[in-house]
């Protein structure tokens, strides 16, 4: 029998996460996805990501990021260490530090690139971003109360890792060149409602209706925003 999305869904009870982890097996070699927004930064050789339908060999210094609607594994192709750092958060989280002109989940929402999910990375910018998780890695090791505002603290250095990583991607893709999409918030929250609701009966007049929106413009933004078409 064919798997639905249901089997494939892993379920966080934090609203974000972030992890240094060095391991010499897998801890985990199936596909999955979850609601939260992902950053996988790969400090290791021998290193494979499936997403969907493409597979990866990545090298180190590669950071892979994943939305809620990829379903992606990451493993190791022969036995080594497996040295990376793992971030999850959910959308809601910090996208109210997002402006009109920056949105800070861009990286994640904007695709009508190949490869979107694979960013390489120089050896400075790897050190860069590895200097802000770091950063609040330590805040987060902290005893409860001994710093005042640590909370507000992590959510800023996240920001700021977001708007390096965002300005990493567009540099990568030359999105300089190209006119950031206005709607991307809309197909944002098209795909969140997608992918909360994948068990119910959907369809594009449906979705349309939901979002006050015409159905083929619909397909039409979702293909310029994402990449892929809404089917």
């Amino acid at each position: 029998m064919e798997k639905s999305l249901t089997d494939y869904k892993e379920i966080f009870s934090d609203t974000f996460s972030l992890r240094h982890k060095v391991t010499t097996i897998d801890e985990k070699h199936t596909f999955h996805i979850h609601d939260e927004l992902e950053l996988f930064l790969v400090l290791s050789e021998h290193i494979k990501c499936v997403v969907n339908d493409k597979t990866y060999l990545v090298k180190p210094n590669t950071l892979l990021i994943f939305n809620s609607m990829d379903l992606h594994y990451v493993s190791m192709t022969q036995p080594g260490v497996n040295d990376r750092y793992v971030v999850f958060f959910k959308p809601e989280y910090i996208e109210f530090l997002s402006s009109g002109e920056t949105n800070l989940l861009e990286c994640f929402l904007f695709r009508p690139f190949e490869d979107a999910n694979v960013l390489p990375l120089t050896e400075h910018q790897a050190d860069s971003l590895i200097l802000l998780m770091n950063r609040i890695s330590n805040i987060n090791a902290l005893p409860p109360g001994s710093l005042y505002g640590s909370d507000l603290y992590v959510k800023l250095y996240l920001a700021e890792l977001l708007l390096k990583v965002n300005g990493i991607y567009r540099d990568y893709h030359k999105v300089g060149d190209i006119i950031t999409h206005k709607n991307q918030g809309l197909i944002y929250n098209v795909i969140n409602y997608i992918h909360q609701n994948y068990w119910a009966e959907l369809s594009l007049d449906k979705l349309a209706a939901r979002f006050l929106i015409n159905k083929f413009y619909l397909c039409s933004l979702f293909k310029e925003v994402t990449g892929t078409t809404i089917t």
